[in-house]
């Protein structure tokens, strides 16, 4: 078996998986939040501090990597996944619930997507990383496809509470025990350094403070907090946006409208994330990033004109596209500008931001609704801050190109 291949394996399963933690509590979310006799606003709390924990691990997930590998860290994520599950089954309870998706869960989430698994493409892959790396994150793209409609459907007849003590032996035996064997094949590979050392700039041994005044930092961070304010949207508001629409038609029809939605929503991005990883080339990724975010901005202002299945399938085309393309760029010019030693500390701090701006999103966008009874109000604060994220990129090319000058 080549160790590449492996990895490639490895880490797609790892991104399909994981991709459950959020997709289940998005689906079940107006349910549990009348089980749980909470508002919209008070439930969404529990997002919110998911999402702010995993960014707030972020850095440290990336910081172990860079000291004990991805192995170990996607490993200790597995573990964290089934214990998360098992508290959210407690549906009587939600000081336990709240644990485990917003504590627990959030680790499981930080140790198990794109610092780990971005670090073990690096490993692995000296040629076309972005494409491996996109190849990976698909794993996501195809828990859109496949898994949300079956969370769906099961929504329709399964409690939540059997659905979570299901989810711990699932990652049990299909994420955990394949991560121990592939640990013990790969043995120290996943530590070794295979990457040239032309990093824009030599940061090994940098301190945080060091990598935050680098001058690509700050516009990156700009850009990622539209990134996870539009990708908070996906996780938590589309479904109940949807469901508020088609509250007045029959539940299958409903249920085939949401279902369609976020599977052609998956394989746009999948279709997305190829193409970006094929045609990557740093020295125009600010200008990449620019005309993904654009495209972000264009799709949630078609949201607020949309009152029919049609335009929820043109919104899944347009935004799907643009999905996971934000995350890759913004992973390849972290290891272009900081180097494999400092890839996993920067990234992380990048995906701090993001989830900062997850945290702010989620917890505004429920009170917003509480107050206005429609999501006018957060499609309208989200697309403001895709608009911003867009501009950036075109600072971020210039920063980019005077990096360039100053190399050569």
């Amino acid at each position: 078996m080549r160790l590449p291949w492996g990895a490639l394996a490895i880490g797609f399963n790892v991104m399909f998986l994981s991709s459950s933690l959020k997709g289940i509590y998005q689906i079940y979310f107006k349910d549990l939040a009348a089980g749980f006799s909470l508002g919209t606003g008070h439930f969404a709390l529990s997002g919110a501090v998911f999402g702010l924990l995993l960014g707030i691990l972020s850095p440290v997930v990336g910081m172990i990597c860079d000291k004990k590998g991805a192995n170990y860290v996607l490993i200790t994520g597995a573990i964290a996944a089934m214990v998360a599950f098992f508290l959210m089954s407690y549906t009587e309870n939600y000081g336990l619930f709240f644990i485990g998706y917003a504590v627990v869960g959030a680790y499981a989430a930080a140790a198990l997507t794109f610092v780990p698994v971005g670090m073990l493409i690096d490993c692995f892959f000296q040629q076309k990383k972005g494409l491996a790396f996109a190849v990976v994150s698909n794993g996501t793209a195809l828990g859109f496809i496949v898994l949300s409609p079956l969370w769906v459907w099961l929504h329709n007849w399964l409690q939540f509470k059997i659905l979570a003590i299901g989810m711990v032996i699932v990652f049990l035996v299909l994420v955990l025990l394949p991560l121990l064997f592939w640990k013990k094949i790969s043995d120290t590979n996943t530590n070794r350094k295979n990457v040239s050392d032309t990093e824009l700039f030599n940061l090994n041994g940098a301190s945080i403070a060091r990598i935050i005044k680098t001058p690509a930092f700050f516009w990156l961070a700009v850009g990622f907090s539209g990134c996870g304010a539009s990708m908070l949207f996906i996780d938590m508001y589309f479904v109940p946006l949807m469901q508020d629409i088609f509250y007045q038609l029959p539940a299958n029809i409903i249920q085939r409208n949401i279902s369609f939605s976020l599977s052609l929503l998956g394989i746009m991005e999948l279709i997305g994330a190829i193409w970006i990883g094929w045609i990557i080339q740093i020295r125009s990724a600010g200008w990449l990033l620019c005309l993904l975010y654009g495209i972000r901005s264009a799709a949630m202002l078609s949201l607020l004109f949309i009152n029919q299945g049609w335009g929820f399938i043109l919104f899944s085309c347009v935004f799907g596209l643009s999905y996971m393309g934000t995350v890759i760029v913004t992973s390849l010019i972290c290891l272009e500008y900081y180097g494999i030693h400092e890839k996993g500390k920067a990234f992380g701090l990048l995906f701090l931001i993001h989830q900062i701006s997850v945290f702010a999103v989620a917890w505004a966008g429920g009170i917003l609704y509480d107050f206005f009874q429609n999501y006018n109000y957060i499609i309208i604060m989200v697309m403001v801050m895709t608009i911003i994220s867009s501009l950036s990129g075109l600072k971020l090319q210039q920063v980019i190109r005077q990096s360039l000058i100053i190399e050569k």
